[in-house]
C-alpha cells in the first residue's frame, strides 16, 4: 500500500541524514552513538531490522535523547510490524528542533496510528475510529511543517476516507443495532403481552371453571336443601296425618263410648225398677232367673268327662 512505501521512503532518507550530523557531534558519547547508528543504518538497508534494533538500543543506551536513534529505532519497529513501539519512538523524536525531523517524525507517527487501528476495524470499529482520527492529526501536523509533503497529504486523504467510511458503516451498524433492539424490545412486549393474554385467558378460564365449580356446589346445596325441606314436609304431613288419624280414633272412640253409654243408659231405662213391679211381673222376673239358672246348671253337667271302656281287640 502506498502508507508502507512513504514510510520506508522517509526511514531511509532520514536514517543518511542523521548519520550525517551524528559524524559532527564531539562528545565520545555522541560519537559512540553516531558509530551505532551508523552500523544500524547499514544492517537496516539490508533488511536486517533486529540487528539494526540492536544497535539504535546501543546508542540510545549513550544517549536516550537522541532523535537520530529514536527515530531510525521507530522505523525498524516499523518494518517488523511492532507498530506501538515504532509509535513510542516516533514520537520521542518529535523534540526535534528541525522541523524537517519533526515533519517526518509526526507522519510516521500518523502510520503508526493507521497500522495499530487497521486490524480493529472489524472486530473493534470504535478503537480504530479513534485511533484513525488521531493518525489525521499528526498528517495535519507533517503538513503544517511542510506543506508540499504529497505524501502526508495523500495519507491523510485515505485515512480520512476510511474513517468515514467505518463511521458510516458503525452509524449503519448502530442503526441496525437499534432497529434489532427495538425489534428485540417489540418482541418482548409483544411476548409480554401474549404472556398477559395467556395469563388472562387462563385465569378467566379458571374463574369460569370455579364459577361453574361454585355453581354446581350452589345446585347441589339447594337440591340437598329442597330435599331436606321435602323430607321436613312429608314429615310434618305424616305427623299431621298421624295426629288427625289419632284424632279421628279418639272421636270413634269417644262416639262409640258415647254410644255405648247411651245404650246402656237406654237398656237401664227400659228396665222397670223394682219397686215398680206388680206382682204379675216380679213373678215373671223371677221364673225368669230360674230358668236362666237351670240352663246354667245344665251346661256344667254337659261339660263333665266322659269315660270310655277298655279296648276290646287289639286292631
Amino acid at each position: 500500500m502506498n502508507v508502507i512505501r512513504y514510510v520506508m521512503r522517509y526511514t531511509i532518507s532520514c536514517a543518511i541524514i542523521f548519520l550525517c550530523l551524528a559524524l559532527f557531534q564531539g562528545t565520545s558519547l555522541a560519537a559512540l552513538a553516531g558509530r551505532e547508528i551508523a552500523k544500524g543504518n547499514d544492517l537496516y538497508e539490508k533488511g536486517k531490522y533486529k540487528e539494526a534494533l540492536e544497535r539504535y538500543d546501543r546508542a540510545l543506551s549513550g544517549a536516550p535523547e537522541s532523535e537520530i536513534a529514536n527515530f531510525n529505532s521507530g522505523s525498524a519497529y516499523y518494518k517488523i510490524e511492532d507498530y506501538d513501539r515504532a509509535e513510542d519512538a516516533f514520537t520521542r523524536s518529535l523534540t526535534a528542533e528541525d522541523d524537517e525531523l519533526e515533519a517526518k517524525a509526526s507522519y510516521n507517527v500518523g502510520n503508526s496510528k493507521y497500522r495499530q487501528g487497521e486490524p480493529s476495524e472489524k472486530s473493534a470499529p470504535e478503537e480504530a475510529i479513534k485511533l484513525y482520527k488521531q493518525a489525521l492529526e499528526y498528517y495535519e501536523r507533517a503538513m503544517e511543517l511542510e506543506p508540499e509533503d504529497e505524501d502526508a497529504r495523500f495519507n491523510y486523504e485515505f485515512v480520512k476516507k476510511k474513517l468515514e467510511k467505518l463511521q458510516q458503516q458503525q452509524k449503519k451498524e448502530q442503526k441496525e443495532e437499534q432497529q434489532k433492539e427495538k425489534g428485540k424490545r417489540k418482541k418482548e412486549k409483544d411476548e409480554r403481552q401474549k404472556e398477559k393474554e395467556q395469563k388472562s385467558e387462563e385465569q378467566k378460564k379458571e374463574e369460569e371453571q370455579q364459577n361453574e365449580k361454585d355453581k354446581r356446589q350452589k345446585e347441589k346445596e339447594e337440591e340437598q336443601r329442597n330435599k331436606e325441606e321435602q323430607e321436613q314436609k312429608e314429615k310434618e304431613q305424616k305427623e299431621k296425618e298421624e295426629k288427625q288419624r289419632r284424632k279421628e280414633q279418639q272421636e270413634r272412640e269417644k262416639e262409640e263410648q258415647e254410644k255405648r253409654e247411651q245404650e246402656r243408659r237406654e237398656s237401664e231405662s227400659e228396665r222397670p225398677e223394682p219397686d215398680q213391679l206388680s206382682e204379675e211381673q216380679a213373678r215373671m222376673l223371677l221364673e225368669g232367673f230360674r230358668q236362666e239358672e237351670e240352663s246354667k246348671g245344665q251346661a256344667v253337667k254337659l261339660r263333665k268327662p266322659q269315660y270310655y271302656s277298655d279296648v276290646i281287640k287289639d286292631w
